[in-house]
């Protein structure tokens, strides 16, 4: 899809930050110059055909499910179109930042621990003990890097925006991991 030799990169919820070169994606109709796309939906890439996945305060808005099946789906399709060792790099609010809540449109907060459960080393030391995260099974594995950064300052609340950045890198499924899947 991408120039010969050129990464496949993809741009999910991009609003008006199209970038060149790049896939670029939005729920927007109005945005004219990109693809229509809402998370939950599939990506139309074969597996393993993606480089890096870029996602700018998207995940805050993505809706709770009864079973959380729109989060966990999102996560499990940018998983299967990632190659092994492609990244996802995810920047949103802090779940204690002003603007968690600010935008009308935000429909979660995205607290560190969340990437945990993408993990499948996360589910392997925490099924034997019935930890109430055992129940999930996410068809993915990632390897996360979180950073936290300030913006702004305290006083003036309106311009502060404290972000988590969550660099994330495929992993393939561990054996153990695909059997329980089943």
């Amino acid at each position: 899809r991408g120039q010969l030799g050129e990464p496949v990169r993809l741009n999910l919820g991009c609003g008006l930050d199209v970038r060149d070169g790049w896939f670029n994606y939005d729920p927007d109709p109005t945005h004219h110059t990109v693809s229509q796309w809402q998370a939950g939906e599939d990506l139309l890439f074969a597996s393993g055909e993606v480089d890096h996945i870029e996602v700018r305060h998207v995940l805050e808005h993505i809706p709770h499910s009864i079973n959380e099946e729109t989060w966990f789906g999102f996560w499990e399709e940018c998983w299967r179109v990632l190659k092994v060792g492609g990244t996802i790099r995810c920047i949103s609010p802090m779940h204690d930042s002003e603007w968690a809540w600010g935008d009308p449109g935000h429909c979660r907060a995205i607290h560190p621990y969340v990437f945990w459960f993408l993990s499948a080393d996360f589910y392997e030391h925490n099924a034997e003990g019935g930890s109430p995260a055992s129940h999930y099974r996410p068809r993915c594995n990632f390897l996360s890097d979180l950073a936290l950064e300030r913006h702004g300052e305290k006083e003036t609340p309106m311009y502060r925006v404290d972000t988590i950045i969550a660099n994330l890198t495929k992993e393939p499924l561990p054996e153990w991991y695909e059997e329980m899947l089943k």
